[in-house]
């Protein structure tokens, strides 16, 4: 097999400073963090941390948000800092810090980092996702007191940070009355442009509600220490994304106190008044978007959807490592083209017919699959169990898969956002990757029109386009010939799981699909693109398949 290598640039050390010069991280916090090894902070991390250096009781720097491109860590740039401002603890657990993030995964992804690099602590963690009921959520983190007469209860915290999303929180605040925010000192929303977009606005009213209180201050105001202003417990604010949001009426939702603003200047982090850059966004502004520092760019350019096949499975067959050493992304469009691309591939891979000695394993990621099913779905590409996952834009959004090395964009995404987020799961923390999309002609002008939007003063990344026909590609007319067999049986499949012949939520074992395999090359011959022809296939497909199973 001739391999045609995409060679990613790497980080240097410029990017990186040991975070053993930040003297106010706990040594039980450096501990947990070489256990991970993790020996350096990328130096947004860095001018992040020195900014929160004084992140305690008695100063209040002001509230922050941060935009930085995937991959460069903004999960520690507050999950270090909160577990350092809250590590001392003079009383009893209370609910201190509180992490707002878009979807249930992101909960459970979060609540195992909190957990790791607290381990040597003694504060308390609980997530709340949805994945039990609201009664036992409630009771892992609080507790109801009778006072004096049995009918008086008052609930009383018992953890230290919660992480939720936003719907849950609302539900736990509208069932329950004890459900108290006022002990908040630290409000964080990871992925804050998706928390403030459509219908997720609705729970900004009901829990700054019970933050009013706390939000008393002039915006005019600078740094102050809490006897400055009399505040027990200030609430300090701090929103992440790799795509932020500029809406200057979002934003004042929000009742931002004295807000910088962290973000990229060319090749250097900038700090500015986040007031100030969101009233510019009225002046047509340009919005400036980032791609991972590591990332390699590439663009298959085809005429016909069977050509987008074929240039998927050439792609995966010339990587730069074989394709059994590797973890791939492919992104599509929702979760029906999901489930048919993932079938076309477990079809194509199976049998061994490509790899002898090997099996390519193949896994789809939607919501078609339950919470359990995707979460073994993420572990299973994590541990290298599967080489290829086929997957919605359900794990675009913040999530850390690891052992990403490629991610395919086989549907062209509609928004610079979304193509952000699905290239933003490979070449994280300082690791190599490739994003490589594959367009049909009349896509290629807005796929430009989205690249163009693109910052590329950081990374100077240029985007590699290559025509895929029979005459750029030595080997496309036998690829073509296995993959036209391979969309024969594709269509025989669906088609028997419409009729529920096999079943459509479960993956296929090696012996069905080796005899799809057998059916697809039995009767690819009969002619193409006759309707009454094909159908007729079809049915005589149907009928092996049947007498098959029976």
């Amino acid at each position: 097999m001739t391999t045609t290598c995409f060679r990613q640039q790497l980080w240097t050390a410029e990017d990186f400073k040991p975070y053993k010069d930040i003297q106010v991280l706990d040594e039980c916090l450096r501990k947990r963090l070489k256990l991970q090894n993790i020996y350096k902070l990328f130096r947004f991390q860095w001018s992040i941390f020195k900014y929160l250096k004084y992140l305690d009781r008695n100063y209040l720097p002001g509230d922050l948000i941060i935009q930085a491109p995937t991959g460069t860590g903004k999960t520690l740039c507050y999950v270090l800092p909160l577990l350092q401002a809250l590590r001392k603890r003079t009383s009893r657990p209370c609910l201190r810090a509180l992490v707002i993030v878009p979807t249930r995964e992101l909960v459970h992804q979060l609540s195992s980092v909190f957990q790791f690099l607290a381990d040597e602590t003694d504060l308390k963690i609980v997530g709340f996702s949805g994945d039990s009921s609201i009664s036992s959520e409630r009771f892992k983190a609080l507790e109801t007191l009778c006072l004096v007469e049995e009918t008086c209860h008052s609930s009383l915290w018992k953890i230290d940070i919660l992480i939720s999303t936003p719907g849950r929180l609302v539900d736990h605040i509208n069932h329950h009355s004890g459900f108290k925010l006022n002990t908040l000192e630290f409000l964080v929303l990871d992925e804050t442009d998706r928390l403030m977009t459509g219908q997720s606005l609705e729970w900004v009213e009901n829990i700054l509600r019970q933050l009013c209180p706390l939000n008393d201050i002039s915006e005019d105001s600078k740094p102050y220490s809490v006897k400055e202003i009399g505040l027990k417990r200030p609430l300090r604010k701090l929103l992440f994304s790799a795509t932020q949001t500029n809406s200057v009426s979002k934003l004042t939702n929000l009742f931002l106190v004295n807000p910088a603003l962290f973000t990229y200047e060319g090749n250097e982090v900038a700090v500015s008044s986040a007031l100030e850059n969101s009233s510019n966004a009225n002046r047509d502004v340009k919005r400036k978007y980032w791609l991972p520092f590591a990332l390699e760019e590439f663009v298959l350019l085809c005429k016909s959807p069977v050509e987008k096949l074929i240039s998927l499975i050439w792609y995966l067959e010339h990587l730069e490592r074989p394709l059994l050493d590797t973890g791939v992304l492919v992104f599509a469009s929702s979760k029906t083209s999901v489930h048919r691309l993932f079938r076309f591939l477990s079809l194509y891979f199976s049998g061994n017919h490509i790899f002898p000695n090997n099996c390519v394993h193949i896994a789809e990621l939607s919501s078609n699959l339950s919470k359990h099913q995707r979460r073994n779905v993420v572990r299973d590409l994590a541990s290298k169990k599967l080489q290829i996952v086929v997957s919605s834009d359900v794990a675009t959004r913040g999530m850390d898969l690891e052992n990403v090395e490629h991610v395919i964009n086989f549907d062209v995404p509609i928004h610079i956002k979304t193509y952000l987020h699905r290239v933003g799961r490979t070449a994280r923390a300082g690791h190599k990757g490739t994003g490589c999309t594959i367009l049909l002609q009349h896509q290629a002008h807005h796929f430009r029109q989205i690249l163009g939007k693109i910052d590329r003063t950081v990374t100077k990344n240029k985007v590699a386009w290559k025509e895929m026909n029979e005459k750029n590609i030595v080997e496309w007319s036998d690829l073509r010939e296995s993959v036209m067999e391979t969309v024969t049986c594709l269509q025989c499949c669906i088609e028997a799981e419409s009729r529920r012949i096999i079943p459509s939520r479960k993956p296929l074992d090696e012996e069905l699909k080796t005899f799809l395999r057998e059916l697809g090359k039995k009767y690819y011959g009969m002619s193409h693109g006759q309707s009454k022809i094909q159908r007729k296939r079809t049915k005589l497909m149907l009928d092996e398949l049947s007498e098959r199973l029976a």
